[in-house]
């Protein structure tokens, strides 16, 4: 079985290692870029919607607020899923997962902004 190489600083398999794996550097770069869109462009209506997600989130129980995130989460598992199983995947999972950074980091901003050193719990 071939292995790619992950990471080597020795010698010339690091520029190997980032042709090998091109697509793995792609998508990062696709969520990092949705992390910087939503830590910087986060609108009003945001806020009330997260202040209603905390809410929903504290005043239910852990089994099932643990339930609540695993089917939030589910949409954009079946998107990569379903659309990485085509050749329109190419074009819809980077954007799905620009969109999976936005949301993460529009919602980690806010924590932040509103429970500064506070925490959430």
């Amino acid at each position: 079985m071939n292995r790619s190489v992950v990471f080597r600083l020795k010698g010339k398999n690091f520029t190997d290692a980032v042709n090998r794996n091109s697509l793995f550097i792609f998508l990062t770069a696709m969520f990092m870029a949705g992390v910087l869109l939503g830590s910087l462009l986060m609108p009003d209506f945001c806020i009330k919607l997260f202040d209603a997600y905390l809410s929903s989130r504290c005043s239910s129980s852990f089994i099932k607020s643990f339930f609540m995130t695993v089917w939030s989460y589910l949409p954009f598992q079946l998107c990569c899923f379903l659309f990485g199983t085509s050749v329109v995947g190419s074009v819809f999972v980077p954007i799905t997962v620009i969109f999976k950074g936005y949301f993460a980091s529009a919602v980690c901003t806010h924590l932040y902004s509103s429970f500064v050193l506070k925490g959430v719990a």
